[in-house]
């Protein structure tokens, strides 16, 4: 996996999500991009480029359009290094997985962000949340996942296993 690929990703990523997805609400949910771009590269790369990648979306998000600097790279970091754990466990080829990863990576990455914010004295109602956002987003993104895995699997992994075998 090249470094200047994953940032032109992660930048593009960034600009999607910020712009064009808007117009793709659903109940006026928009999927969360940039935890399916990760769940995807922990998965297919490890632990350690997927905290890594992690920690710079997150930044990268934080600086944007975040409301607590930190908050998201904190969250994003976690999350790539608990799905990156599971890479040599899992079978990749599948299109189930990234499913699964993407529906879990939803729900611990909005538990994590009600818990920082509670800490902050930021109180949200988290029934309100689970049944307004949480349910829906992760519905979304695990769509969405499912459909991106392909393309990004051929993209970034599978072209790099070409390589190696020659």
């Amino acid at each position: 996996m090249n470094q200047l690929s994953i940032a032109v990703i992660l930048v593009f990523n960034l600009i999607l999500q910020t712009t064009i997805l808007q117009h793709f609400r659903i109940f006026g949910i928009i999927p969360n991009t940039t935890l399916i771009l990760l769940v995807v590269i922990a998965i297919l790369f490890g632990r350690k480029k997927g905290a890594v990648i992690g920690l710079i979306a997150g930044l990268l998000q934080d600086i944007l359009i975040g409301r607590i600097l930190g908050v998201n790279a904190l969250v994003y970091m976690l999350i790539g290094l608990g799905i990156g754990c599971f890479e040599n466990k899992i079978f990749k080829d599948h299109a189930v997985t990234p499913i699964f990863f993407t529906l879990l990576a939803t729900l611990s990455y909005h538990l994590m962000q009600y818990l920082i914010m509670y800490t902050v004295n930021d109180r949200v109602d988290l029934l309100l949340l689970f049944t307004k956002v949480i349910a829906i987003e992760a519905v979304y993104n695990s769509v969405i996942a499912g459909f991106a895995y392909g393309w990004i699997y051929n993209f970034l992994y599978h072209s790099k296993t070409k390589i190696k075998t020659r």
